[in-house]
């Protein structure tokens, strides 16, 4: 049986909190743009979190960090499939494991100023706020999000932006 350093034997059975449990599991990755703000038009990115697994193996997402330099934060919803230009693989927690799935792609695009946002598709189903020329980071206990194979969660800025940004942490699990 298990002891602690005071060298005490514990009586019973021995919990592990959840983060030592499925630390092994964890990815992360993002992608931020950052380009010169034209006079006269409006600039959207969308930024997407794509299970790339071939099957079971489901993404739940944790954390999210955004940034918009314009305020207004994130939007995301789903979409089948990737959406945008592939940015890059994701990357695992511990340096010593292989590549986690997931993968990050992003879109952008610059419209008529006060144009509506052409990546804003339809209703969100979570949105991670940030006040102007600043970020926010949202961390949960419990999943925010969990992305099925072959599914992209997208996030896109609600107002627009020369510099903005989405990093997702998540956990791969199987389902």
């Amino acid at each position: 049986m298990p002891s602690d350093p005071s060298g005490v034997t514990p009586k019973g059975v021995l919990t592990r909190p959840a983060p030592d449990w499925f630390d092994d599991n964890i990815g992360t990755g993002g992608y931020v743009w950052n380009g010169a703000q034209p006079a006269g038009v409006d600039q959207y990115v969308t930024v997407g979190l794509y299970n790339d697994a071939v099957s079971g193996v489901a993404l739940k997402v944790y954390a999210i960090y955004v940034s918009a330099d314009g305020g207004g934060g994130f939007g995301f919803y789903f979409v089948k499939g990737p959406v945008g230009t592939l940015s890059a693989q994701c990357a695992p927690l511990r340096p010593d494991h292989g590549s986690p799935y997931g993968k990050i792609y992003y879109q952008q695009a610059t419209v008529a100023a006060n144009a509506v946002n052409p990546f804003n598709v339809g209703p969100y189903l979570g949105m991670i706020g940030s006040s102007g020329f600043d970020s926010f980071t949202v961390t949960s206990p419990f999943p925010l999000f969990i992305v099925p194979v072959g599914y992209t969660l997208v996030g896109t800025n609600v107002t627009v932006g020369s510099t903005v940004g989405v990093n997702f942490w998540y956990q791969q699990s199987n389902e």
